[in-house]
């Protein structure tokens, strides 16, 4: 049974109503560091879907490279990609996200040329074809990307150790 003192009790963590309760300095700070946090997190989830409708976007394969950076509510695209209907297409998906107010496109559509399109195939089959590399090609968005521009091969992405990085370049 309780005892007379019954009111006073409250359940832990619950705190007092709002209108008795002061706030102060430090109640101030955790609630403007909160504020901050939230412009972080919606960073960070704009990101997140940017990123994600980018690696979905229908054609968008290992010679395209498309990179991106979020300011605030607006995004600015960069890269290279091989299809001119690419560069609009990642657009139309990256506007559809909540959140992005504008988007400044700087893809570049790279020349239609066959002889880049047999530069591409060669360097793939090099690099893909090579035994110790070969499970970077599994993916079904590979981590290395082959950008061929007018002749010059650009390799962009990741791989796990210098010893990958090392037999990619020779």
């Amino acid at each position: 049974a309780l005892g007379a003192d019954h009111r006073q009790l409250r359940p832990a963590g619950r705190r007092p109503p709002r209108q008795h309760r002061k706030i102060g300095r430090t109640q101030r700070d955790h609630f403007v560091r909160r504020t901050v946090g939230c412009e972080q997190t919606l960073r960070d989830r704009i990101m997140r879907e940017v990123r994600h409708e980018i690696l979905m976007t229908p054609y968008f394969d290992v010679f395209d490279n498309v990179s991106f950076k979020v300011e605030g509510y607006n995004v600015t695209l960069l890269g290279q990609v091989t299809q001119p209907k690419l560069k609009s297409d990642i657009e139309k998906a990256v506007k559809g996200i909540e959140g992005v107010e504008k988007i400044n496109n700087q893809i570049e559509v790279l020349p239609l040329s066959p002889y880049d399109n047999d530069i591409r195939l060669r360097a793939y089959n090099a690099i893909f074809g090579y035994p110790a590399l070969s499970r970077y090609a599994i993916n079904s968005r590979p981590p290395i990307h082959i950008v061929v521009n007018r002749g010059n091969i650009t390799l962009e992405g990741v791989v796990n150790n210098e010893l990958d990085r090392t037999l990619v370049y020779n």
